[in-house]
């Protein structure tokens, strides 16, 4: 799920949200934000000296840092803010299907060309070097041809052994591509849905919690 995806969830859970200061005592404050008559997606931001903490019926997040409702109100939500979260959250990832397939067909296209003169079969290739081609177009361009080198291709290998793949398989896909593939830097993991979702809560919960205050945002 994209990150506009999670923030349009979060703008439809949070109508009807009212905003609530529990406590602001020495530089310490709790807000409660819910929505009168149910508890569904409820949470509490509190903000000490020495962090914040998010927690409540979303998944629960922290900054150990000298923050505030400044910090959570920023717009640079996907990479500053989540920059800032403590470690044993960043450390939650899953699978990036999307990532996945995108190196896959990068790499099946990369092939196509690399090996253009062995492959005697192919009459013409459809795509330049570097297109940008939906996999099952190449999986489907593939089967077609019945390349006999395909066994030569490890992105092909790849793409067999990553179609029983879930989003929670993440040691499996690293075992995956680490011992297929002589790229280090495949990025096939995106941050846990659970704390961006808490995270982008928490950042539009500040944003109107600030706007209520002094229309600062």
């Amino acid at each position: 799920m994209k990150n506009q995806e999670i923030l349009d969830r979060v703008i439809e859970a949070q109508k009807g949200f009212v905003y609530e200061k529990k406590v602001d005592v020495d530089g310490y404050q709790i807000w409660h934000c819910h929505k009168p008559g149910t508890r569904a997606y409820s949470f509490e931001i509190a903000i000490t000296r020495e962090g914040v903490c998010v927690k409540g019926d979303i998944d629960t997040i922290s900054w150990s840092r000298r923050t505030g409702l400044d910090f959570l109100a920023g717009r640079d939500v996907d990479y500053y803010i989540y920059s800032k979260l403590d470690g044993i959250y960043q450390d939650k990832v899953e699978v990036d299907e999307e990532a996945v397939d995108r190196f896959l067909a990068e790499e099946m296209v990369r092939w196509l060309w690399d090996e253009w003169d062995t492959i005697n079969k192919i009459e013409e290739i459809p795509w330049k070097e570097y297109d940008i081609v939906p996999l099952d177009d190449l999986v489907a361009f593939y089967e077609d041809q019945n390349i006999d080198q395909l066994w030569e291709c490890s992105a092909w290998e790849l793409y067999r052994e990553t179609r029983d793949l879930d989003t929670t398989d993440v040691h499996r896909a690293y075992e995956i591509f680490y011992s297929n593939t002589e790229d280090p830097d495949a990025y096939i993991t995106v941050p846990e849905w659970g704390v961006m979702f808490s995270m982008y809560m928490a950042c539009y919960a500040a944003r109107k919690i600030k706007e209520m205050e002094d229309g600062s945002v």
